[in-house]
C-alpha cells in the first residue's frame, strides 16, 4: 500500500474571493481599509534594496518559507486548537457526525501546508528598532516606504493570475478565533454537502494563516501582500537561495502584467527612504541618494534613521 497523500484539487480561486469580498458584510471590523495617510513600510536589507530599487520589482515569498518558521507554526497551531475544541463540543453533544467532519477538515489542512501562498511583509510604522536589530549584523537595512493607493491596481480587482490582496496581520487572539470560525461557518458553504465545504474551508484557512502572529510583535502593526496564484497563472515560480533554502518566490512585476513578463515601464509606488542605523549610516544613505537618482527616483526622498546604533 502506497504512504503517499492523495493528491487534492488545486485553491478553488473563484469561491475564496467570493468568501474574502463577503467580509465586508459579514463582519465589518474584518475588511481591510488603508487609513487616509497610513504608513507602509518594506524592511530589507542593503541587498535587497538593490533589487527593489534598481529592478523595480518587489518578491512575494511562499509563505512556507517565511523568516521566522515560529509564524506559520503559529496560525496552524491556533487552528488546530479551534478545531479540537470544536470536536470536543461535539463529542459532549453526542454528535459523532459532526466529530468526524471536523477530522476530516483537519486532515485536509494539515495536507494543504504545501498549498502556493505567497506573501511580502510591510509594517504600518518606520524607524523601528526590533526591524533595524534584524540587519544590524548585515551592515544595517533600509525601510521603503510606499503609497498604498499604488497596490491597487492589483489588489483591489481580479488578477489574471490569481488572487491578491494587501491585508492586515491581526494580533488578537480572540479576533483570529473569531475569523477562523468565519471561515468554518461562512453561510455559503451551507449550500455545498459535508464533504463538499471542506476544500473551501480549508482554502480560506490557508489565506488567513499567513495573518496570524504572536501578540508579542503588535507593535510592528504589520500588512502582508498576499497572492494565491491560478495553477495556469503565465508566471511561475523563481528561485533564490536563503539559508541553505532553496526559496520560490514571485516577481509583483510579472504579476502586474496581463502577459506575465516583465514591463519594462512598471513603477513601484515609493514615496520615501529611510536608511537604517549602522557604522556606515552616513555613506549608506549618500549612495543610497545616487541609487535613486540613477533609477529615475530622484523624486523620492531619502534620509537617515535618528536611531543610535549600538553594534
Amino acid at each position: 500500500m502506497s504512504n503517499e497523500t492523495a493528491p487534492h484539487q488545486p485553491i478553488d480561486i473563484k469561491v475564496l474571493t467570493q468568501f474574502l469580498n463577503s467580509l465586508q458584510s459579514y463582519s465589518q471590523d474584518l475588511v481591510q481599509h488603508l487609513r487616509s495617510g497610513q504608513k507602509l513600510c518594506h524592511y530589507t536589507s542593503l541587498e535587497g534594496a538593490i533589487g527593489i530599487i534598481s529592478g523595480r520589482d518587489l518578491w512575494l515569498t511562499n509563505s512556507c518559507f517565511s523568516n521566522d518558521d515560529e509564524e506559520m507554526n503559529y496560525g496552524y497551531r491556533l487552528v488546530d486548537e479551534i478545531l479540537d475544541d470544536l470536536r470536543q463540543v461535539a463529542t459532549n453533544d453526542g454528535d459523532g457526525t459532526r466529530v468526524d467532519w471536523l477530522g476530516r477538515l483537519a486532515d485536509r489542512i494539515a495536507s494543504s501546508r504545501g498549498d502556493q501562498v505567497y506573501v511580502c511583509c510591510f509594517c504600518e510604522k518606520d524607524n523601528l528598532l526590533s526591524q533595524w536589530r534584524g540587519y544590524a549584523e548585515n551592515g544595517g537595512g533600509i525601510s521603503i516606504e510606499f503609497d498604498p493607493g499604488g497596490f491597487t491596481p492589483f489588489t483591489g480587482v481580479e488578477s489574471p493570475h490569481g488572487l491578491m490582496r494587501l491585508w492586515k496581520v491581526f494580533y488578537d487572539r480572540e479576533q483570529q478565533h473569531k475569523i477562523v470560525r468565519a471561515c468554518i461557518d461562512y453561510p455559503y458553504w451551507a449550500a455545498h454537502g459535508d464533504d463538499e465545504k471542506i476544500p473551501f474551508i480549508a482554502d480560506a484557512l490557508q489565506f488567513f494563516i499567513p495573518t496570524f502572529k504572536n501578540a508579542d510583535f503588535r507593535d510592528e502593526q504589520e500588512r502582508r501582500l498576499i497572492f494565491t496564484p491560478y495553477p495556469t497563472a503565465m508566471p511561475k515560480p523563481r528561485f533564490r537561495t536563503r539559508r541553505g533554502l532553496l526559496v520560490p518566490y514571485f516577481s509583483l512585476q510579472e504579476l502586474s502584467n496581463p502577459t506575465g513578463v516583465r514591463d519594462p515601464n512598471f513603477r513601484l509606488p515609493i514615496r520615501s527612504i529611510l536608511v537604517g542605523p549602522s557604522p556606515h549610516r552616513a555613506l549608506n544613505l549618500q549612495s543610497t541618494r545616487l541609487m535613486l537618482d540613477t533609477n529615475e527616483c530622484s523624486h523620492v526622498p531619502a534620509q537617515a534613521s535618528p536611531t543610535p546604533y549600538r553594534g
